[in-house]
């Protein structure tokens, strides 16, 4: 949720159950196929699994818990826990997307993918030329799991001083829940109508899931179709 820094509310969506569930089997399923692989793999995953019984616990392994499994095994344990690294970089990796023309659709796929391994709200600011070529694209404003204050001086001075026509703001939902909050409604109407003044154009604003993404744009046509 984009957040004012003069508001007090908060709002935390927590993925339900179902979500939870899926992603403890997929997890488990996938260390298990990898320990079937190796000598004495019950007995390493046994451990690898009371070390990190889930992806949370795995996301936020120590580099004390990190050492105590290649103290185990480090032949078995070391190119796991250098893939998980690579996988890790891989998924944080920012896109390269300038010089290229975006759809709605295009961006948003582009943005669910590079945002995936996100585990606070980030702001990002995409910004296009005359002709809808990206020029720019920058993180602006870093939060926490449930909100993130955001300053809509800095992304109108971003993008002048940029030379830009159009805006594209993308936030994330580190909960996975792509329905906008009030507050974030509230913001894009009111950068819409901040561009209008300073002549830009609000070309989308996206919340970006586990996923899937809502696309400002795309929801206003799908409510006038409605």
């Amino acid at each position: 949720m984009l957040k004012m820094k003069h508001k007090r509310t908060r709002c935390l969506t927590l993925p339900d159950d179902a979500t939870m569930l899926d992603f403890q089997h997929r997890y488990r399923q996938l260390v298990k196929e990898y320990f079937a692989r190796v000598a004495n793999g019950s007995q390493l995953m046994h451990h690898f699994l009371t070390c990190c019984p889930g992806p949370a616990e795995l996301r936020n392994l120590s580099a004390e818990d990190e050492a105590a499994l290649l103290d185990e095994n480090e032949a078995v344990m070391g190119p796991l826990l250098a893939a998980i690294s690579l996988g890790q970089v891989a998924l944080t990796c920012p896109h390269q997307m300038i010089g290229h023309a975006y759809s709605s659709s295009q961006l948003g796929d582009d943005l669910v993918e590079e945002m995936a391994a996100c585990q606070a709200e980030e702001v990002i600011i995409a910004l296009t030329d005359i002709h809808n070529e990206l020029i720019g694209k920058r993180v602006l404003f870093r939060g926490g799991l449930a909100e993130c204050q955001l300053y809509p001086d800095r992304i109108f001075n971003y993008a002048l001083r940029t030379g830009a026509k159009g805006v594209v703001m993308v936030h994330n939902h580190p909960t996975g829940d792509i329905n906008p909050s009030k507050e974030d409604l509230r913001m894009m109407n009111r950068l819409n109508r901040g561009c209008d003044l300073l002549g830009l154009c609000l070309l989308d604003c996206f919340i970006i899931g586990r996923g899937e993404y809502y696309s400002w744009r795309e929801s206003a046509v799908d409510e006038e179709i409605c």
